[in-house]
């Protein structure tokens, strides 16, 4: 799916992905535009939605995703790490949908 940074994925889009709290995933993706940036966010975001779907819990995933860019001192590093290595996203997803406790981490 690609993403724009205009562009807000529809509730069908939001679905496909895994997705059931639809209102909660647009207001988190809303949030992270802000916490990542709007170009960071066109990079980086097909390739969230491509691993999403493969999580134990989209909705868990997305919303411990939020929360973990919130709460991170150093974006750009994180957003340079990402974008050097893509790879990392998917096993960080995948603890993110798993287990809030391990997300505080």
């Amino acid at each position: 799916m690609p993403f724009y940074n205009y562009i807000t994925p529809s509730q069908e889009q939001l679905l496909h992905f895994g997705l059931t709290d639809t209102a909660q995933a647009l207001k988190n993706l809303d949030y992270l535009r802000t916490g990542l940036g709007e170009s960071a966010c066109t990079e980086l975001l097909p390739i969230f939605f491509r691993s999403l779907s493969r999580t134990a819990d989209p909705d868990m995933t997305l919303n411990n995703f939020e929360r973990f860019v919130s709460g991170l001192d150093d974006v750009p590093a994180f957003v340079s790490l990402l974008r050097a290595n893509p790879a990392v996203l998917a096993p960080l997803l995948t603890v993110f949908g798993a287990s809030r406790f391990l997300s505080t981490f």
